[in-house]
Formats: C-alpha cells, structure tokens, sequence
C-alpha cells in the first residue's frame, strides 16, 4: 500500500500567503475603497489635477468682452479714481470682488491666468464644499461622486471666467458646510456669518442665498 506523502503545513501556509484567495483580495480591496483617508487622497488628486489643466487652459484662453471689462477696471489707478468709477456704476459687480482681483494683480505672470485666479480658488473652494457637504451624511466613494459631478458640470467653465460667479458659488458652498455644523462649535456662527458676507460681497446674487439659508 503506497505511503502518503505527509501535508507541511509551513508550505501550505506560504502558498497561501504568497497567493492569496480571490475573496480576501476582494475584501481588502473594499476595505481600502472605504477607508476615509482613501478618500481624502482621491479628492485632493482631483483638485490638484483640476488646478493644473485650469491653468493651463486659462494661459491659452483669450479674455472675452466682460472680461476685459474686469480687467481694465480692476487696474485703474490711483485707487480714487477706481473708487469712482465703481460709484459711477461702470460695473455692477461688488465691490469686494474688485478688492480681491486688485489684490490678486499684484501676482506677476501670465494677466490672463492671475485675474481667473480668484475664479479658479472659487470653483477649488465650490468642490471642497460638496464633497464636506455630501460627506456629513454619505461614504467618501458617494461624496466624491458628487464632486465628479460638479467637475462634469458646466458650471466648470465660469473658473475660467474673469467674473464673481464661480466665487460667489464657493463662498455659498463653504457656507452651506458650516451651516450644516453650526451646532458643533462655538466659532463656526462666525465664519458662518464671514463666509455669507464674503458670497454678498463678491456677487449681489449672495443676497438671496441669505433668505434660504434662513428659511432652512
């Protein structure tokens, strides 16, 4: 009668190891995927991303009628004389979005990519909303789904606009975040409060957002 071979186990194991079973390769994936810091590796890989081929495009794209309505009217000097120009209703927007691109032009390079800039840091300041907004409530996988939305929607060509609107959608969207944990802390009625004057001081629309966030 043939002898059977005896089992090492020490052998078996290292097979084991070395491949592992489709099913726990499965679960470590899923275990990865739901990790709170995979997600927030994911999101600032988009954001990034989305910075650079913003600036790029924003380098290549020429400055269209209101555009250069911003520009022309944001460098005037000396500051009376812009001051009087946005008395005179020249432009309707705020006030405080001409401070911040005045601030902003003190950049040097590329003037078609430093006066989007504060466009750019508002639709970057729009998508870190959604995805704090999402995340009070869903997984990280679902608020980045959300943030994917928004960059496949077409509010992403106003961060290529020398206007308020993508601004004034940041602001909003960093409000809503604070609103949704204004109960958590103390300080965040404050920044609450800042962030809502911000949206009104970049854009007249911010108005109306005041009478939601009140109604809600």
């Amino acid at each position: 009668m043939p002898l059977i071979p005896p089992i090492h186990t020490r052998d078996a194991k290292t097979r084991l190891e070395a491949h592992p079973e489709p099913a726990s390769v499965a679960s470590t994936f899923g275990t990865v995927v739901a990790s709170p810091r995979f997600a927030s590796v994911l999101l600032l890989s988009l954001i990034a991303w989305e910075v650079v081929v913003l600036l790029l495009l924003a380098s290549r794209k020429l400055f269209w009628y209101d555009e250069l309505l911003t520009l022309h009217f944001s460098t005037l000097q000396p500051f009376s004389r812009f001051w009087t120009a946005l008395q005179a209703g020249v432009d309707g927007m705020p006030v405080g979005y001409y401070l911040i691109v005045r601030l902003v032009n003190r950049l040097s390079g590329n003037p078609q990519v430093v006066l989007r800039l504060p466009s750019v840091m508002g639709y970057i300041l729009a998508l870190l909303g959604v995805y704090w907004f999402a995340r009070k409530r869903l997984s990280g996988i679902a608020s980045l789904t959300a943030v994917i939305l928004i960059i496949l929607s077409p509010f992403r060509t106003y961060a290529l606009e020398a206007r308020s609107y993508a601004l004034l959608v940041g602001f909003l969207a960093i409000s809503a975040v604070l609103w949704q944990r204004i109960d958590d802390k103390p300080y965040l009625q404050a920044l609450f409060a800042l962030l809502l004057a911000l949206s009104v001081c970049s854009h007249y629309y911010g108005v109306l957002a005041i009478s939601c966030f009140a109604i809600a």
